[in-house]
């Protein structure tokens, strides 16, 4: 007879609800939060340029086309992207801290961002 609650049962996790399984860190770019409501992609790409030669710069708006107060910086070179996030508790973008966290890519070829311009253009420097 089992006891008074019931069976043994085994845990099992539950699955991510978003499927973050497949993502892999891309060293290059750097996922940013926390911008200013009026960034523009020309003065993120300036003020990344300090770290390293910036390749692309993206960032996420709504539908309606409200910028969402997050981005991402690609560079040429993975040290580059580094930096900026050795530089942590001092990343200052028009005088606010900004959340620097290393960018992530879905899948085998990688989840690509490009959806995330509101303008379809990305910043070549």
């Amino acid at each position: 007879r089992p006891c008074a609650w019931g069976a043994a049962r085994k845990f099992t996790a539950e699955a991510p609800t978003n499927d973050d399984r497949n993502e892999k860190p891309y060293p290059k770019a750097v996922f940013i939060a926390g911008l200013p409501k009026h960034t523009t992609e020309q003065d993120l790409s300036e003020h990344f340029t300090a770290f390293g030669q910036v390749s692309a710069v993206r960032l996420k708006f709504d539908a309606d086309g409200t910028f969402r107060g997050i981005g991402e910086v690609e560079f040429i070179d993975e040290a580059s992207a580094k930096r900026v996030l050795d530089n942590f508790d001092y990343n200052i973008f028009q005088g606010r801290w900004i959340n620097c966290m290393v960018a992530k890519r879905k899948g085998i070829l990688g989840r690509n961002p490009k959806w995330w311009s509101g303008t379809g253009r990305e910043t070549a420097v």
